[in-house]
């Protein structure tokens, strides 16, 4: 009995299976893993080589604007403090937008500062009773 006639013998669920196994498959994917690994290879290369980019720079001097995230040149730099934190943006947008969050984040902790007070003093226990 050769393997075409034992194939006949199975059920159709494994006779599809079977069929739908392309035979040039893995010669093929062998040369697309390959292509695969050398781009994850050189990717994890060049984040290396960034990031030791990136040390150098920080370490002539160079800030991260805390809007934009962008790598700041010392010499055009916006300064600003906030709450007595020095901070460095990389243009005067940067530094509206920065100045802006910190108002925006500042006055909605206030608000919900006096909405727990106002709920703390209004509890049950501090109620005027109605007698």
């Amino acid at each position: 009995m050769n393997l075409i006639q034992r194939i006949h013998l199975l059920p159709q669920v494994l006779q599809d299976l079977i069929a739908e196994y392309n035979v040039e498959h893995r010669p093929k994917m062998f040369f697309v893993l390959r292509e695969i690994l050398i781009l994850y290879d050189h990717s994890l290369r060049m984040k290396y080589v960034f990031m030791d980019l990136y040390t150098q720079v920080r370490y002539k001097g160079w800030k991260e604007c805390v809007s934009c995230s962008d790598l700041v040149d010392p010499e055009h730099e916006y300064v600003f403090y906030i709450m007595g934190e020095r901070n460095v943006c990389c243009s005067d947008w940067c530094k509206y937008d920065a100045e802006w969050s910190a108002r925006k984040q500042w006055k909605a902790a206030i608000r919900n500062a006096a909405i727990r007070n106002a709920e703390i003093n209004t509890g049950p226990d501090n109620e005027k009773s109605g007698v």
